[in-house]
């Protein structure tokens, strides 16, 4: 997913039920009667990435995060169906077909926590102005760099998907550094049993040609290697004021099948986060619609859904509401869904209703899957800002950027990474130039 590409999209929202939309922001609309979370998009056309070069040892300190791919309006282009991808499938099916991950035994006081966590994770990372984009492979339990190798391009898709075996990730990036927007394609990096090696090869599918104002919003293969959902946002009137962004989610056949996609037509939304969940019939993501007012500030509501791509019928909105954001939960900026009744870890965040200046307050939880209550705060942080820029960049901080098939282990960020295990926190060696992770 994730940031410093040309078009960063800053988010901000009234959580109180009892906070109205303030009323000169929103031209020509009254108060909303249902006191919806309210939140703005800056478009930023500026990289900050630092200038030192990727290490072998991978951290840096606690630097500054930048936001995930940039919470753009991040969009994919529907790409024909029946699109040949022989060179995916046959990739993914080498990966799945591989051996189980060794994974060492787990001892002391943390042992039933990180019992059956992935052996490693992998970051993508840009350093620098290049616009570069590294893999680096990291041991899960230390987080120590095992192995990098350079991939794409920041763009609009920068993300990564890891599947079941924890030996294939497949990556979204840009063919080659474009400010005028190059084409997205798909990289599968394949991972030694000991983690200090890796393959990476480029794929033949191409998710937005060149020069699509669209972004996309996130991958996830399914578990058994044989479909690839896209969250992708269509923004059908590029350049404008008032933003009319399309959600979809489509899902390619890496088999020879068809293409499926799923939208909310009269719905302005945006989705984020997909992930399968419960087998490859299941897909959980982060919804965020009734889009109204200005890329600069509009209304809208955040919620977290699970689609059956099994079920009849192509609606976003018929699929099952999860959770959904607003009054002591906060605005859903990022999550991921476990199956049954595991938790689903949210970043949230709160902001005040009124002005420029003020104190975003972000939190990591667990919410229950039954009733979308706070049910465990990993981590807090509060960042002053002073304007919308720095409002933006305050809210990103803290990310849900991924979990394993189970929903018990998961990738975040606030403002600095680590793993949660059986809901238990645990730091990780932190990289200022992060920009996606998976395990």
């Amino acid at each position: 997913m994730k940031y410093g590409q040309d078009t960063v999209d800053r988010v901000r929202s009234i959580m109180a039920p009892g906070n109205p939309v303030p009323g000169d922001v929103l031209s020509g609309r009254q108060r909303d009667p249902h006191r919806q979370e309210t939140h703005d998009r800056i478009l930023n056309g500026e990289r900050t990435d630092p200038p030192a070069p990727p290490g072998p040892s991978g951290a840096r300190g606690l630097g500054g995060w930048r936001p995930r791919g940039g919470r753009a309006w991040r969009v994919i282009a529907p790409v024909a169906a029946g699109l040949a991808v022989a060179g995916l499938v046959t990739g993914l099916t080498l990966a799945v077909g591989s051996p189980a991950p060794v994974r060492r035994p787990a001892t002391g006081a943390l042992a039933t926590a990180d019992q059956g966590m992935p052996r490693f994770y992998v970051t993508l990372t840009s350093p620098g102005q290049s616009g570069r984009i590294y893999a680096q492979v990291h041991a899960s339990q230390t987080g120590q760099v095992l192995s990098q190798v350079r991939t794409g391009f920041i763009g609009n898709g920068m993300g990564i998907s890891a599947d079941q075996s924890d030996r294939a990730f497949v990556i979204d990036a840009a063919a080659k550094n474009d400010t005028l927007h190059d084409r997205i394609v798909l990289y599968l990096l394949r991972v030694s049993a000991d983690g200090h090696s890796t393959t990476l090869t480029r794929l033949p599918l191409v998710l937005l040609p060149a020069g699509s104002p669209d972004v996309v919003d996130g991958i996830a293969v399914s578990p058994d290697g044989a479909k690839l959902a896209v969250a992708l946002q269509v923004n059908q009137k590029p350049n404008v004021v008032n933003p009319n962004p399309r959600g979809e989610i489509v899902v390619y056949s890496l088999t020879g099948g068809g293409t499926q996609t799923w939208t909310a037509p009269g719905d302005k939304a945006v989705p984020w986060n997909p992930a399968w969940t419960g087998g490859s019939q299941y897909l959980t993501f982060v919804w965020q619609d009734q889009i109204t007012g200005t890329q600069w500030f509009f209304a809208g509501r955040s919620q977290v859904r699970r689609l059956d791509t099994a079920a009849p019928g192509r609606d976003l909105l018929a699929s099952q509401v999860l959770v959904t954001g607003g009054g002591p939960v906060g605005y859903i900026q990022a999550a991921s869904a476990g199956p049954g009744d595991a938790p689903i870890i949210a970043a949230v965040f709160q902001v005040p209703s009124t002005g420029t200046s003020g104190t975003a307050h972000m939190r990591l939880v667990a919410l229950s899957a039954a009733t979308g209550a706070v049910t465990q705060v990993f981590v807090r942080h509060d960042a002053r800002y002073v304007g919308q820029v720095q409002e933006g960049s305050a809210v990103a901080r803290c990310q849900v950027l991924g979990a394993d098939p189970t929903g018990q282990h998961t990738l975040a960020v606030c403002p600095d990474l680590a793993r949660i295990d059986h809901g238990v926190l645990t730091p990780l060696p932190n990289d200022s130039s992060l920009v996606a992770a998976a395990w």
